[in-house]
């Protein structure tokens, strides 16, 4: 069995949520949920791992990975939405977050002051 099937048990484990309930969180059958619990071969998709990350508070890098803090932070949620944004189909997003990851601190300081001015500017 997948470390990441052992991790997903235990969070539906520990939510204590019927397979049903489950099954509505993560848009899925209740017979899908009851082969993640009980199938070692299993084989969750990207989107199903994902559903349950935002629907149970979890980290995606905890979930695939294993990787600490169990429990999703702002940060992690960030980047996961992030790289479904760089690997999804909207070429203007991910053009916009390419041309961000080109900045320097400078250049950052004048975005943050020109966002700031859109900021005020909208309240007058």
């Amino acid at each position: 069995m997948n470390e990441i099937l052992v991790r997903i048990r235990e969070v539906f484990d520990e939510s204590g949520k019927s397979q049903t309930q489950i099954g509505k969180m993560i848009e899925k059958t209740p017979q899908y949920v009851w082969k993640l619990l009980n199938v070692d071969d299993a084989n969750p998709s990207k989107d199903v791992i994902k559903a349950i990350c935002r629907n149970f508070n979890i980290s995606y890098l905890w979930l695939t990975q294993g990787i600490e803090p169990k429990e999703a932070t702002e940060n992690t949620d960030a980047m996961t939405r992030i790289d479904d944004i760089m690997a999804g189909e909207n070429e203007f997003a991910k053009s916009l977050f390419k041309e961000f990851s080109k900045l320097d601190d400078n250049e950052w300081k004048l975005l943050e002051e020109i966002i700031k001015k859109l900021a005020n500017d909208k309240g007058d």
